[in-house]
């Protein structure tokens, strides 16, 4: 997915993205948690522009839903562009935050460290 900053990442592109999600889980690591995470994803056809989706992290899994359940305990919006930078690495949480690109509601600590749940690919 080489995408550039100007790039529209599609909705199949993010589906996919997330329906990956599982399989990149660190088990070990994710075992004790029971948390959800909302994300909400600029310039989409949801409700208020964005395109939304919940990871729940719990058991040491990771399901991902469309429909919007229990409260997060953080959610976190992003433009497409970004979140594909950051799930392949190619952005840090910490330079998205700084540079204003992301945006947290609730537990900054726990979305600081929440990339750490996944093993995440590397960029070439």
């Amino acid at each position: 997915m080489g995408k550039t900053d100007d790039a529209k990442v599609t909705r199949a592109e993010l589906d996919e993205i997330f329906d990956r999600m599982d399989a990149h889980l660190d088990r070990d690591r994710a075992r004790e948690l029971d948390v959800v995470v909302r994300w909400r994803l600029t310039g989409g056809s949801g409700e208020g522009g964005y395109d939304r989706y919940e990871t729940v992290l719990a058991d040491g899994a990771c399901k991902v839903r469309r429909e919007m359940g229990e409260r997060p305990r953080v959610t976190i919006t992003l433009a497409p562009s970004d979140f594909l930078k950051l799930v392949t690495r190619q952005a840090t949480p910490a330079v998205l935050f700084v540079t204003g690109k992301i945006k947290v509601k609730g537990d900054l600590a726990f979305a600081a460290g929440l990339s750490g749940f996944f093993q995440l690919p590397k960029p070439e």
